[in-house]
């Protein structure tokens, strides 16, 4: 009877617990729902997030037609460009034949392909022979980021990913081993675009 007593004079001095209510007067049923909404809306977030990685995966594969028909993918250009500067590695040093062949060409007898200065014409040969032979959205990237003031601030190659690094290490040895089967400027050029498809540039023959 004591017992009894007790149990009565606890639940009127906690109602709450009687009338199925906890300490904070929500009910237990409508916790049990709450928590319910947090694991549906917990799965909703993950399923989320894991389609915006596969929207982002399948953007990156996605195939775009640049100008002139030719076709790419963000992927493939991603992968040979970077905007984070990198370290300057000498891809024409003295060593190699490239500007050596240029000068030979060209009939510069007078000027040293050593030296650090060399004239204007030779940024544009540069870049038909060796940046035009990347995809067309490359070497407007480079500028922007190698200058993006106008001025140089870092090679063009430094904004190349190692792969990309490795392209411009095969169109540079392309360049040289034509170049060594041709005895004048004007024939080498020709068939070098030709060849690669590129824009033979009579300003590349008459400037000096």
């Amino acid at each position: 009877m004591d017992k009894k007593r007790a149990n009565v004079s606890k639940a009127e001095a906690d109602p709450d617990i009687e009338s199925g209510m906890m300490n904070n007067n929500e009910p237990i049923h409508d916790v049990q729902i709450q928590l319910q909404l947090i694991q549906l809306l917990s799965k909703g977030a993950d399923q989320l997030a894991k389609e915006d990685v596969e929207r982002k995966r399948n953007r990156a594969k996605e195939v775009i037609e640049l100008q002139g028909g030719e076709k790419t993918s963000l992927e493939e250009l991603e992968a040979e460009i970077t905007a984070l500067r990198q370290p300057y590695e000498p891809v024409f040093s003295n060593e190699n034949p490239f500007f050596k062949n240029i000068f030979r060409l060209r009939g510069w007898t007078d000027k040293n392909p050593n030296n650090y200065a060399k004239p204007s014409v030779v940024a544009k040969i540069v870049i038909t022979l060796i940046y035009l032979r990347f995809k067309k959205e490359v070497l407007p990237f480079l500028r922007k980021h190698a200058m993006p003031d106008g001025n140089r601030h870092a090679k063009f190659f430094q904004h190349l990913t190692p792969k990309g690094l490795e392209s411009l290490k095969k169109f540079r040895d392309d360049a040289n081993a034509m170049m060594e089967r041709y005895d004048n400027w004007y024939d080498f050029l020709k068939d070098y675009c030709r060849t690669y498809g590129l824009p033979f540039q009579l300003s590349l023959i008459d400037e000096k």
